[in-house]
């Protein structure tokens, strides 16, 4: 399973948003790098959510995190190709992540934090987001 930074990231960012799919990519990455206390780590923590859910996140779980118009915006971009532009409490947050490193194809990557997940909502829900 190749991976770049930036796809490793966004697999840790899903498994820390109750990805059981993710969790078990990211067991599966480290176990062929033979980092295997990871791979344990992400087996065990694709074996708990897998037991905290009997259903997989749905896009309306996730749309709920969003207003609609971020989310209606968000989708414009991606499928129309064009640069996402957050609103100003949101990209705040993405912008407070610490860098890792500065990757000569994909610039800068950030890396989540443990509370990513609850800091978006907050934000994305705050009055002036």
């Amino acid at each position: 399973m190749p991976s770049v930074p930036g796809a490793q990231f966004w697999r840790q960012f899903a498994a820390g948003g109750g990805s059981t799919t993710a969790a078990s990519c990211l067991s599966l990455l480290h176990d062929s790098r033979g980092e295997h206390r990871d791979a344990d780590h992400w087996r065990n923590q694709a074996d708990k959510l897998a037991a905290q859910n009997t259903t997989t996140p749905t896009t309306a779980v996730l749309h709920a995190r969003l207003p609609e118009g971020v989310w209606n915006e968000a989708l414009v971009a991606c499928h129309e190709g064009l640069t996402l532009r957050l609103p100003p409490r949101i990209a705040a947050v993405v912008h407070q992540l610490p860098v890792d490193s500065d990757d000569e194809d994909h610039g800068e990557i950030p890396q989540p934090s443990p509370t990513l997940v609850d800091d978006l909502t907050h934000a994305a829900h705050s009055p002036s987001a």
